[in-house]
């Protein structure tokens, strides 16, 4: 049993979700876009496509993605489904014990309102008090802030936190926009004190431009915390790499989460730990055909998850993983979106393979989702450059089948937070295989941001 060890929080079991994921893995593995070429409704138990074909959406919605009950009648084993998605995954809603276990909340500067969306806003404030809360435990004021985008975290944490901050970022253009933006931050802050309004003393802010790679081995890391405290010891704000540190990171893409857990691991001066993952489809994964690759993967990474049968995940599954719930369900019972958008790609995927076209070669332009389909259809097929005619008499029967495709979606949508809880809960084992004390538990909102669960770490 992996434990997210929070007494509020329940913990599934990560042998069960792999079971469920192996029970139903041929829902798991499906690409949506393949629904009429490879006739996934067919896939469905039969009992399962009698009671959904033309079923109402709202009802179904409520069934998957809520504890509502209605008086539709359901097969039980339906009704097994959603119960088992639900209890077999992490839960994703935040609660007020939850809250106040990461520690009191510091409202964001009016100066840090400049460049940042109101859903990183959110993220930043409530992320900034987990580890506000960390450093006091930890006894550390020192931060390293690895894939730190624009440095909007990073400069929450130095100027409301008063936390000595690094960051590492790999992309140039967002070291540069990071710069850009601190300067700005410091320019406002001057011309308060100009004009006689109380600043309160900030943190160090540092930035550096540094690829981490996932094969990063314990040398490497040492080095890159010894300049990452070189940069400020001159300041007087480190006293050098034999310093605690924290490492954060607010959604690390792909395979930069599972290296920051092994530069935990690795180095006694990181003491503590934040992380909150995203672009599970990006990680470099084992296979089934290759279940043991000698390249470093980020999952599975634990030992007890390797310990079991059919841990593999593959592509479709992680990219599954990353979408969410919340904001589809919202969408299905208040009608505010389009929902034939998935029908209009699965019949366009028709058009492809009768042209002998794969789908790794398609475009998808910008702000087509609420375009009548023929117009959608011509958008993404201009991108061929073939002069490719739509018969929309021999279309209709697929077009009208919208709400199977969307209910096909709903039910993988229904299972994808027991995908990220196996992904997640084997980061969290890995770490206590690896002595540390860990927790996983939501945070955000998941309806502002659906990658809201995060994990805690010190030794």
């Amino acid at each position: 049993m992996a434990h997210c060890s929070n007494a509020d929080l329940r913990c599934p079991s990560a042998a069960n979700i792999v079971k469920l994921l192996n029970t139903y893995s041929w829902l798991v593995d499906m690409c949506i876009a393949d629904f009429f070429t490879e006739r996934h409704w067919d896939k469905l138990p039969h009992c399962w496509q009698r009671s959904l074909s033309g079923c109402n959406l709202k009802k179904l919605c409520l069934l998957l993605f809520s504890t509502h009950h209605t008086s539709t009648v359901w097969p039980l084993s339906l009704l097994a489904f959603a119960k088992c998605c639900r209890v077999l995954s992490v839960p994703r809603q935040a609660t007020t014990s939850h809250s106040s276990s990461a520690g009191e909340s510091v409202p964001l500067g009016t100066d840090h309102h400049k460049h940042v969306k109101a859903k990183k806003q959110h993220e930043i404030k409530c992320l900034g008090k987990v580890i506000h809360k960390l450093a006091d435990e930890q006894n550390c004021s020192n931060v390293i802030d690895v894939g730190s985008g624009h440095g909007h975290l990073a400069r929450h944490l130095a100027y409301d936190h008063q936390l000595n901050v690094t960051t590492v970022e790999s992309d140039e253009s967002h070291f540069k926009l990071a710069v850009k933006f601190d300067s700005e931050m410091k320019q406002d802050l001057e011309k308060k004190v100009r004009k006689g309004i109380d600043v309160k003393t900030t943190g160090t802010l540092k930035h550096i431009t540094h690829h981490i790679k996932p094969n990063i081995c314990d040398k490497e890391v040492a080095e890159l915390l010894d300049h990452c405290a070189a940069m400020d010891v001159a300041s007087g704000s480190m006293g050098g790499a034999s310093q605690p540190m924290l490492l954060v990171g607010l959604h690390t893409c792909g395979d930069l989460g599972p290296t920051m857990l092994h530069m935990f691991t690795a180095s006694p001066h990181i003491t503590g730990l934040v992380s909150v993952g995203c672009c599970y489809m990006k990680l470099t994964c084992a296979s089934a055909t290759e279940p043991h690759p000698p390249t470093p993967i980020g999952y599975p990474l634990s030992s007890l998850i390797r310990s079991l049968d059919g841990y593999v995940l593959s592509y479709e599954a992680r990219e599954l993983a990353c979408h969410a719930q919340e904001l589809y369900s919202s969408r299905v019972l208040s009608d505010s979106e389009p929902l034939r958008i998935h029908c209009y790609r699965a019949v366009v995927q028709t058009i492809l393979i009768q042209h002998g076209l794969h789908r790794s070669q398609l475009v998808v332009p910008k702000k087509t989702s609420k375009l009548p389909f023929k117009e959608y259809a011509e958008a993404i097929l201009a991108s061929f450059h073939l002069p490719i005619d739509l018969d929309m008499i021999s279309l209709q029967p697929l077009l009208d089948r919208w709400k199977d495709v969307v209910v096909v979606f709903m039910l993988r949508l229904a299972i994808a937070p027991s995908i990220e809880s196996i992904i997640l809960l084997d980061r969290l084992l890995y770490l206590k295989e690896h002595g540390c004390s860990a927790i996983l538990l939501p945070l955000f909102d998941p309806s502002v941001s659906p990658r809201n669960l995060i994990i805690t770490a010190h030794k």
